[in-house]
């Protein structure tokens, strides 16, 4: 099982291309819809390697309970944490990320609102970040090296964060190209002789 969400609270769908240029992708406009979570899961998972192998980057997003989501199968924006507070602080609101990877055993969540509130990440038994003060919403949820799906999904519930998209019925798939900036930077990576894979990258 993966999962790799952003969650705004508040409605930004309006502001969506806006908020993908925090992350240096450019809007292609080209859209794909769904009536249902299942549906836009199937999609995303399926062809967002092919859509990488095409310089585009596949996001599902959908409005849930006054948080807009965003779902990143390649779990590389959701763990973009200087991104995530700089969208925080220009949008002023509250800014989640979970991640649930069961291949790697890799959990976690963070919060930013002005700061970053909180962030835990553990992946393989091993705590990778641990930083800020536990949330009250952390209470009866095993925040810890035993941290499992359940754990996060309970969590993101405590805040009304709808992880799995049952309680909507609208969805889009938006394609993203890269601007110049990130272009570059790919290709600076592909040619370099010493890659590092970021810590949770381990599939």
């Amino acid at each position: 099982m993966t999962v790799s969400i952003i969650a705004l609270k508040g409605n930004y769908l309006k502001y969506l291309s806006t908020i993908f240029e925090s992350f240096d992708y450019l809007d292609t406009n080209e859209n794909v819809s769904f009536n249902n979570a299942l549906d836009l899961n199937n999609y995303l998972w399926e062809n967002y390697i092919e859509f990488s192998k095409k310089d585009l980057s596949l996001k599902g997003v959908w409005f849930c309970d006054d948080y807009t989501i965003i779902c990143d199968p390649e779990m590389i924006d959701s763990t973009n944490e200087e991104t995530l507070l700089q969208i925080s602080n220009t949008l002023n609101t509250e800014v989640f990320s979970f991640i649930i990877q069961t291949t790697s055993a890799t959990f976690g969540y963070a919060k930013f609102h002005q700061n970053i509130q909180r962030i835990f990440y553990m992946s393989d038994g091993i705590i990778i970040k641990n930083e800020g003060t536990p949330l009250t919403e952390e209470t009866s949820v095993n925040i810890s090296e035993k941290i499992f799906i359940d754990d996060i999904l309970n969590l993101s519930k405590k805040f009304g964060i709808d992880l799995e998209g049952y309680n909507s019925n609208h969805f889009i798939a938006k394609s993203l190209t890269y601007n110049d900036k990130l272009t570059q930077e790919l290709k600076e990576f592909e040619t370099s002789t010493n890659k590092t894979k970021p810590w949770w990258k381990i599939w």
